[in-house]
């Protein structure tokens, strides 16, 4: 990946992190790696835990539906998906 759009890939990251921290008091409480992505055939998947144990599957999915819409609409790009995946 060139620096460059590693760099783009960074202030998304860095952006959904501002999302969460907005929303995080709501119960669902979500988080992204800094490594927490990958990109393949065009599409930039970023993973997303929770933060803490105890969140309900559906309101973890809404959530991301939420953000996805989001970061989509902020960078103009709707080949952003949000994996949600169970942390260790």
């Amino acid at each position: 990946m060139s620096d460059h759009a590693n760099n783009g890939v960074k202030q998304i990251i860095r952006h959904l992190r501002g999302l969460l921290r907005e929303r995080n008091g709501s119960g669902v409480e979500l988080a992204v790696e800094d490594d927490g992505f990958y990109e393949e055939g065009g599409w930039l998947y970023l993973v997303v835990t929770p933060a803490r144990p105890g969140i309900r599957a559906f309101e973890y999915v809404e959530r991301l539906q939420e953000l996805e819409r989001e970061l989509r609409r902020e960078f103009d790009n709707p080949n952003i998906l949000l994996v949600p995946a169970w942390g260790d």
